[in-house]
């Protein structure tokens, strides 16, 4: 299954995405070590700062993502 997420982040969530060049690379590793897969990422304006889009088996697997 193919999941869109959508992610508004605080100001302290903005700061270490700025200041860390690895921030990217451990949300995706977080997501691969709960069985999903980090198909792509793209910074937005607007509404939501994030758009993710993930690949995972189930709904299940997706909401233990998200928490």
């Amino acid at each position: 299954m193919t999941f869109i997420r959508l992610l508004r982040l605080t100001e302290q969530g903005i700061k270490a995405i700025r200041n860390q060049q690895t921030a990217m690379t451990e949300v995706k590793e977080l997501i691969e070590g709960n069985g999903g897969k980090l198909l792509g990422s793209w910074f937005t304006q607007g509404d939501y700062d994030i758009i993710s889009i993930i690949e995972c088996d189930d709904d299940k697997t997706m909401r233990t993502i998200s928490a």
